[in-house]
């Protein structure tokens, strides 16, 4: 018999236990549930969402984590946002189903509206969780999210290379010939010792000159540059950071901010110094990441992100998610999800051709 325990602080002595030793048994299934990116995240939008957390326990071990947070609304959501793209339960394999329905169940009785944002349909939790609320009966509405691409490590680089279509990488070669001939380029990583502060305000400085300042989504112009400024040193502690850059004559000017975690490298966040956009350096600093992932013989990697043509010309595949609404049971949850899920669409469409 599973028993869930709830905590509302995410710094609690418990929680904490519970959650690196899931970690550590290899039940955590991405970077945006470890208790690494779980901290700084937790404290950046703290007023925004109030943990929830629901951990369950077979008799003193735990087996599985809902990081569930209450929101201002009286709903409860994955931590997923802007910032946090993938959203899941962490569940030991062999416990997962039944965890999965106790958490469902826990749901069921609280009767609010839930948001499980960002599951990987390929994810045993997905696959878990719908089997719960189908058994459960709850209101259910399910809307297809972002799709994200990856490279799929199995072969060598050279083999990698290889299979890109032969426009492509003949034009990423142009590319990077044209970029040398501008100078030196390097392309470097962190090293030991590197103070990953100091490495977060260069990678704003460069993206203070990029496209994205004028339009107000960079790290200076959300405002976020503590978040990741803790970002960085939560994930150098756990020894997961692994960010590159580019530099053009000893000037940095462009980066990818990552992190390895589970055999997997995601990249995080990417930008590049506008004044040498048409010198295409992107494709010399993936280029690079990519390899080394290849090199150090990761499963994966993963570009996190919504799809874009220069991510899918790398590609060997692509994650598809689904946001997962829950409504309360009874006839005014059953009537919300109704204009959810089968009025909304109709409008949407019909406004659409009608403008």
């Amino acid at each position: 018999m599973i028993e869930l325990r709830e905590y509302d602080r995410f710094d609690d002595e418990q929680l904490v236990e519970a959650w690196v030793t899931l970690e550590s048994s290899g039940a955590c299934p991405s970077l945006f549930l470890s208790r690494a990116w779980m901290e700084p995240w937790a404290k950046q939008f703290g007023t925004e969402f109030r943990p929830s957390i629901l951990v369950g326990y077979d008799g003193a071990d735990a087996i599985g984590i809902a990081p569930l947070f209450a929101t201002s609304r009286e709903t409860f959501e994955l931590p997923v946002n802007f910032l946090a793209h993938r959203g899941g339960l962490i569940a030991l394999d062999d416990a997962r189903e039944e965890f999965v329905t106790s958490v469902v169940r826990r749901l069921d009785k609280w009767g609010k509206g839930v948001l499980l944002r960002g599951l990987p349909v390929d994810c045993p939790s997905y696959a878990a969780i719908t089997d719960a609320v189908r058994a459960t009966g709850l209101p259910v509405h399910e809307r297809r999210g972002r799709v994200s691409p990856h490279v799929v490590i199995s072969s060598s680089w050279d083999d990698f290379l290889k299979s890109r279509p032969s426009k492509v990488s003949h034009e990423w070669r142009r590319k990077m010939r044209k970029l040398e001939r501008e100078g030196s380029v390097e392309v470097k990583r962190m090293t030991s010792g590197s103070n990953p502060r100091d490495i977060i305000d260069a990678f704003v400085n460069v993206e203070s000159r990029s496209w994205k300042e004028e339009a107000g989504t960079s790290i200076s112009g959300r405002g976020i540059g503590e978040f990741y400024h803790e970002l960085a040193e939560s994930l150098t502690r756990a020894g997961v950071f692994r960010p590159f850059w580019i530099e053009l004559d000893g000037r940095m000017i462009g980066f990818l901010l990552g992190a390895v975690y589970g055999g997997t490298y995601y990249a995080l966040k990417t930008s590049f110094d506008e004044a040498f956009g048409k010198l295409s350096p992107g494709v010399t600093l993936f280029d690079h990441a990519i390899g080394d992932a290849f090199n150090e013989r990761l499963d994966r990697f993963d570009f996190t992100g919504r799809r874009a043509r220069w991510k899918d010309e790398w590609a060997t595949g692509h994650t598809e998610h689904v946001d997962v609404r829950l409504y309360p049971r009874g006839l005014g949850g059953t009537l919300v999800c109704f204009l959810e899920s089968r009025v909304k669409p109709v409008m949407k469409r019909f406004l659409g051709r009608d403008s």
